[in-house]
Formats: structure tokens, C-alpha cells, sequence
């Protein structure tokens, strides 16, 4: 594996035939937040998750993983973005890893019933200078505002939940780190 940094414009960027089906299957995905973003977050965002894929030729990528942040790179107009190079994948085997893909979002997705209440509470612990960096100019000062302009739920949905968590909170441990982390 290598890691690119290929120039959008210039590239041809194309699902892999064998990722075709696991790609099709998460396009028809509704997700409950908006990619209504800056792109200094866009351009981070996907530099952490980058597109995994083969090389075809010079300018030429066929993707296998990593591709939900793509079109956003793609309609904010990045310059470019960060591919790692798979080399003597089999067909089987990206066909395995696309699913593996759309199969790690859902895992990793907040359950439905606090997702709400979790992500204020996330937006609420980020430093607010970094906050401001995150929204740009969707920034406002009210937290339930930052949760309504990306999950487009009401604010009633948002408190309602935040009032329910709040007694399933668990206390946050005190003391070292590797303390803490051998108590989970």
C-alpha cells in the first residue's frame, strides 16, 4: 500500500466492477447528517478516511473503500485528495473489502435513540475555537443549532433526548489513562 495525493481534476476516479454492488448499496443509504460543511472539514475529514483503491494507469484510480467523502471533495473542488494504492488485490478480495466498507459504517453509526443527545454533548466538549473551524460559516454560538443544521431534527427531538440521557450517564473515571482504559 502507498499513499497518493492525486490531483482531482486531472484524475479519472471510477467505482471498481467488483466494488460496484457494495458502492450501489450505499448510495441508496440515507444518512441522518447532512455533508453541508466547510472544506477545511471536508479536506480533513477525508485525508483521515482516505479513498482505497488500484491504479489503472498514470491518471486513472478504480475505488474500493473510502469513497463516501468523494463527492463532497468533488462539488467543494479540492485540488486533491489522499488515495492509498492497493497492489495484487484479487477481484474476490476487493469485492470483500467494498462490503467490508459499507459494512464498517453501519458499525460504527450512534444509536438511534441517543444519537442526538450524544453529538450535542461532542459538539459541547470540542473547544470552541475549533468548533468555529469545523462549521465555518454554519457556525452559531447555540449547540441545539449546530445539532438541528446537521441531523435536521427539531430542537424539541434534541432536548427531549438530552433530557433522557442524562440519567444513563456514566461518570467519566479520574486518574491516569492506562488506569482507566484497563477499568473498561
Amino acid at each position: 500500500m502507498k499513499l497518493n495525493k492525486p490531483f482531482l481534476n486531472s484524475t479519472v476516479f471510477n467505482c471498481h466492477p467488483s466494488a460496484l454492488d457494495a458502492y450501489m448499496h450505499l448510495k441508496n443509504i440515507d444518512f441522518q447528517y447532512t455533508q453541508k460543511l466547510p472544506v477545511s472539514f471536508i479536506s480533513e475529514t477525508q485525508a483521515l478516511n482516505p479513498l482505497h483503491a488500484i491504479k489503472v494507469n498514470r491518471n486513472h484510480f478504480e475505488f474500493f473503500g473510502g469513497w463516501l467523502w468523494l463527492s463532497s471533495c468533488r462539488k467543494q473542488q479540492l485540488k486533491q485528495i489522499n488515495v492509498i494504492v492497493h497492489k495484487e488485490l484479487t477481484n474476490e478480495k476487493i469485492n470483500e473489502l467494498s462490503w467490508l466498507y459499507v459494512l464498517s459504517l453501519h458499525l460504527k453509526s450512534i444509536h438511534r435513540s441517543t444519537n442526538l443527545a450524544q453529538l450535542k454533548e461532542l459538539l459541547d466538549t470540542i473547544p470552541i475555537h475549533f468548533r468555529k473551524k469545523i462549521f465555518g460559516e454554519f457556525y452559531t454560538l447555540s449547540t441545539d443549532v449546530n445539532v438541528t443544521n446537521l441531523s435536521h431534527e427539531s430542537r424539541e427531538s434534541i432536548r427531549n433526548q438530552t433530557r433522557k440521557s442524562i440519567n444513563k450517564k456514566l461518570p467519566i473515571p479520574k486518574g491516569p489513562i492506562l488506569h482507566r482504559l484497563s477499568k473498561e
